[in-house]
C-alpha cells in the first residue's frame, strides 16, 4: 500500500470512528477526532441554522444539541458512508464523504503525532453539492 493509500485508509477510519462515537454519544471521543483548534460547522442539526463548534471547547454544547437531535429522530440515525474522496498533499488533506440519504461532509485534515485529525469538518444536510 502506498503512503497515499495508507493515508486515505487512515482518513476513512477517522470518519468511521467519528460516526461511531457520535452515535454512541461519546462526545469526548468525538472531540478527539479534531485538532485542538479544529472546528465543526453544521447546517442541519440545530433547527436548520448554521452552528459552529470548537470541539475541544464546545463539547458540552454540542452534546446537548446533538443529543436532542438524536432523541427527536423519528427513526435511528444511521451514518452509512457511501462514498469518500480523499486528496492528500503531504501532511494535509481534504476529504468529502456522502452519508446515505442524509447529506455530506467536507473535511480539512492534518497529520498529527496521533494520526489524522480534522481541522475543519462541515456538515451539509441534503444532497451532495458540486465542488
Amino acid at each position: 500500500m502506498s503512503a497515499t493509500e495508507a493515508d486515505a485508509t487512515a482518513i476513512a477510519a477517522l470518519a468511521n470512528r467519528y460516526a461511531e462515537v457520535a452515535l454512541r454519544r461519546d462526545f469526548g471521543a468525538w472531540a478527539a477526532c479534531f485538532t485542538a483548534g479544529g472546528v465543526f460547522i453544521t447546517d442541519g442539526i440545530s433547527a436548520g441554522r448554521v452552528d459552529r463548534f470548537v470541539p475541544h471547547e464546545d463539547v458540552d454544547r454540542f452534546a446537548a444539541i446533538a443529543g436532542q437531535y438524536l432523541d427527536d429522530a423519528a427513526e435511528p440515525v444511521p451514518m452509512h458512508i457511501t462514498t469518500m474522496d480523499v486528496d492528500v498533499q503531504g501532511d494535509e488533506a481534504t476529504a468529502r464523504c456522502e452519508i446515505e440519504g442524509s447529506g455530506h461532509y467536507e473535511d480539512r485534515l492534518v497529520r498529527t503525532g496521533d494520526g489524522w485529525r480534522f481541522t475543519e469538518r462541515r456538515w451539509f444536510e441534503g444532497p451532495k453539492r458540486p465542488a
